[in-house]
C-alpha cells in the first residue's frame, strides 16, 4: 500500500458491493449444499445439486477475486504479485473447462 491515501467514496462503494456479492454467494453455495446433504434426495437431484455446488464454487472465487481488486483500489489491502492476477482455468467437469481473466485492481496495469 506504500503511501496513505484518502479512499474515495467510489472506491469504498465499489468494495461495499464486492463483498456483498461475495456473501450473497457463500450464502447460495452453503443452500445447495444443504440441499445435495437432505436425506431422501433422489440420484438425479442429488446430482444436479453437485453441478450446481461446483458452479456456485466458481463463483465464489469469482467474487473473492473482484472483492480482492476493489479492496487493492480502495487501498485496504496490497496487491499480490502479477501471477495471482492472471487467467484462471476452471474445471467443471471432465468435459468442460473454462477459463477467465479475473478482477483486476487499477494499480495492476502500473506494475
Amino acid at each position: 500500500m506504500g503511501e496513505t491515501q484518502m479512499l474515495s467514496l467510489e472506491d469504498a462503494e465499489a468494495l461495499a458491493a464486492a463483498a456483498k456479492n461475495l456473501a450473497r454467494a457463500r450464502k447460495e453455495y452453503e443452500r445447495i449444499r444443504e440441499r445435495a446433504n437432505r436425506d431422501g434426495i433422489s440420484d438425479k437431484a442429488r446430482a444436479k445439486a453437485e453441478t450446481d455446488l461446483t458452479y456456485a464454487a466458481m463463483h465464489i472465487d469469482r467474487m473473492a477475486r473482484a472483492a480482492h481488486a476493489r479492496a487493492v483500489d480502495a487501498g485496504v489491502a496490497d496487491l499480490r504479485e502479477a501471477e495471482a492476477y492472471g487467467d484462471v482455468r476452471y474445471h467443471l467437469s471432465a468435459f468442460h473447462e473454462t477459463r477467465e481473466t479475473p478482477a483486476r485492481p487499477r494499480a495492476f496495469a502500473a506494475v
